[in-house]
């Protein structure tokens, strides 16, 4: 709460832009080194029989900075796994399978398909976040039909 009371930025007087302070808060401290540094992205996708559509999909995103996958394997029959081998081998992607139910305490991750019948987003995209493995200071949650530009 600041001295008017408010509790929001705009409840307050008016703050001149520090460029350094915005650029600092959205992308971390600079390095000490001086050296720019980028974040690091990565994407989170659910994954069904999509096999076709994956190396264009993940080229393109790493174009565009995009640095790590978090695939969660819907129960696919089509060649999805050996697309993603090679990047998985690599350390670029990771590939995890979708359970019927995921321990309430784990420490692995899991996603489940308990919230299925609310469009099965949510149990995926809390995964990814919660585990983020590679430590990305971004995730996009997204399909691998929708492409970032």
């Amino acid at each position: 709460v600041d001295a008017a009371g408010g509790t929001a930025l705009w409840d307050g007087p008016p703050r001149p832009y520090d460029a350094e302070a915005t650029a600092a808060a959205l992308w971390g401290a600079a390095p000490d080194n001086g050296e720019e540094t980028l974040p690091t992205v990565a994407a989170c996708a659910r994954v069904r029989n999509e096999g076709r559509y994956l190396r264009e999909w993940i080229e393109f995103h790493r174009l565009a900075g995009v640095s790590h996958f978090y695939f969660f394997d819907d129960a696919s029959t089509d060649d999805t796994r050996a697309i993603l081998a090679p990047y998985v081998a690599s350390g670029v992607a990771r590939v995890w399978p979708m359970s019927a139910k995921c321990p309430k305490h784990r420490a692995d991750v899991c996603a489940d398909r308990i919230n299925d019948a609310e469009h099965g987003e949510r149990g995926f995209r809390d995964e990814c976040l919660r585990a983020n493995p590679d430590e990305a200071d971004w995730i996009l949650m997204t399909d691998v039909d929708e492409f970032l530009y």
